[in-house]
């Protein structure tokens, strides 16, 4: 993990592909013929990114009708070969075809976790690595439109609406556009109950350890993150203090989601 935390790629992407790209970089050193696969790439920033460096990467993506990213890589010319489309929950890789698959913010939209748990182990090589990062329940603030505990009110509350459009005029929101608030706040309700599916930590830890060993892994993410700003640089070995280390895990959970570091689960 240490090889992860002194690369820093591609400055001009949000740091959490970075933090992902640092990731393909370092096991692509450590195994110079590995392939990587960006599962939930979206329009596919990663995946251009990553073959910009050489590296022998890959993305998948079902594209979900809440974002144009397939016509983005279609136009790109990526359609069908760097990047494949997921269709009815099949990944459209051979068995064992990656060393390392990389996956930011997307477990968050899957709504069948069980079957896309076990894709990801079919195409995973025994001894390959998982590194995924997303939102669960527990997480403060919603994470696309930027308004806190609005995925903890209850989907029959009438005054979500109200509430979302509340935290819009208090500045607190994602992507305002051209819209007024009331509209702003009922779309990104509409959004949210259409395409997100929050699990909380435990349902998510015992889904995926069906098919993986988990390392947790947000006190490596928030090093990584600190690293990058040199106003807390000097700051970031702190995180990684055994006293420290849980309270650093738990912000990370609250402010950010989970990390894991994953690895198969030998099959008989």
């Amino acid at each position: 993990m240490k090889s992860v935390l002194a690369s820093a790629p591609a400055p001009d992407l949000h740091v959490n592909y970075r933090y992902m790209l640092s990731w393909a970089r370092a096991v692509a050193t450590e195994r110079p013929n590995a392939r990587i696969l960006d599962f939930g790439c979206g329009a596919g920033p990663a995946v251009r990114a990553a073959r910009a460096m050489g590296l022998p990467f890959f993305g998948a993506d079902s594209f979900y009708g809440g974002s144009e990213a397939r016509k983005e890589v279609e136009a790109a010319g990526m359609l069908g070969s760097a990047i494949r489309e997921i269709r009815d929950g099949r990944i459209d890789f051979e068995d064992a075809a990656f060393d390392l698959i990389l996956s930011n913010q997307v477990f968050e939209h899957v709504e069948q976790l069980d079957r896309t748990l076990s894709e990801l182990s079919r195409i995973l090589k025994k001894d390959g690595l998982l590194v995924c990062l997303f939102p669960t329940q527990e997480v403060v603030r919603e994470a696309h439109c930027g308004v806190p505990f609005l995925h903890w009110l209850d989907k029959k509350s009438p005054d979500r609406r109200s509430y979302a459009a509340s935290w819009h005029w208090a500045g607190s929101s994602h992507d305002k556009a051209n819209k007024t608030r009331e509209q702003w706040a009922a779309d990104a309700v509409e959004w949210m109950d259409r395409y997100t599916f929050y699990r909380r930590r435990p349902e998510i830890l015992r889904e995926f350890s069906r098919y993986f060993s988990l390392s947790p892994a947000e006190d490596h993410y928030l090093t990584y993150r600190m690293l990058q700003s040199p106003l807390l640089r000097p700051l970031a070995p702190l995180v990684r203090i055994p006293p420290l280390r849980a309270g650093s895990r738990m912000f990370c959970r609250r402010f950010n989601g989970v990390v894991l570091v994953a690895t198969p689960v030998p099959t008989l």
